[in-house]
């Protein structure tokens, strides 16, 4: 099997990159990490002014202004090196084969994928894949969604489980990547155990965590066996979006965590 990570370049991402390397030493050949050029914040509003309303606009701005008030950017990086680097700064385990390109279904890309003819593509953190990728998968092209499918998904699916007031749909997903947003049927599914002290951010960590474990296991699993997954039904869930993560649904989640949703999910008897 010929094995290819396309994934970013987060702590999450070289996380699970690590986690897969070393349990496909011999079968791993790229880690194409996709490395959009930063946009300032100016540069997020001009993107933001093209794809959403003046209302969207206007919510969005108002809740990223929040959460850099409460200093969100700062914890959660402290966060997720606690539970993913926990000995210091987390380096590509195989940075050989790091191959850094500027768009996940740019030209670069496609050219990349093409020359390593891939068996198996893990996919983890990219933008939404087009079918020109999807098609240069000899076998399979998998992805790993920190949310449960079919019931979140797309973006900030932990925050709107917790919105919801549903902890019991905190998960992780790995599917077979098709055209949609976390859309294609799934392989294997995971649950993090929750605790009493958890926020959005460690359980996202715990999610990654679980999901790695899951996405080798879904890797061997797809890379020997002919079976076919089941497809999603749709009908159940929703997906969401970045622009959906208003500043009143940031307060009530911050209202929901303060008055003990967690602590009454963790200490009720199973």
């Amino acid at each position: 099997m010929r094995l290819v990570i396309l994934t970013a370049d987060g702590l999450e991402h070289r996380y699970v990159a690590n986690v897969l390397s070393r349990a496909f030493p011999d079968e791993l050949r790229a880690i194409v990490v996709a490395q959009p050029a930063r946009r300032s914040f100016l540069g997020h509003v001009r993107v933001w002014w093209r794809r959403y309303s003046g209302r969207q606009l206007a919510s969005r701005i108002c809740a990223r202004a929040y959460a850099l008030l409460l200093g969100r950017s700062r914890r959660r990086r402290a966060t997720y090196a606690r539970y993913l680097s926990p000995g210091g700064p987390l380096e590509w385990d195989r940075g050989d084969l790091v191959r850094r390109v500027p768009s996940a279904n740019g030209d670069q890309c496609r050219a990349l994928l093409q020359h390593l003819a891939p068996d198996v593509i893990a996919v983890y953190g990219t933008a939404v894949i087009k079918a020109p990728v999807i098609r240069l998968a000899g076998r399979a092209i998998l992805n790993m969604h920190t949310g449960l499918s079919p019931h979140y998904r797309g973006a900030d699916t932990i925050f709107w489980a917790l919105h919801n007031q549903e902890p019991q749909s905190v998960g992780v997903t790995i599917h077979a990547l098709d055209e949609g947003v976390d859309s294609g049927p799934i392989v294997r599914t995971g649950r993090p155990v929750i605790a009493r002290d958890d926020d959005e951010d460690s359980l996202f960590c715990k999610c990654v965590i679980v999901g790695a474990q899951l996405y080798e296991r879904a890797i061997r699993e797809v890379a020997t066996d002919a079976r076919r997954y089941a497809p999603q039904d749709l009908r159940q869930g929703r997906e969401y979006r970045f622009v959906d993560r208003t500043l009143a649904a940031e307060r009530r989640v911050r209202r929901l965590l303060r008055g003990g949703l967690l602590r009454r999910f963790a200490e009720a008897p199973n």
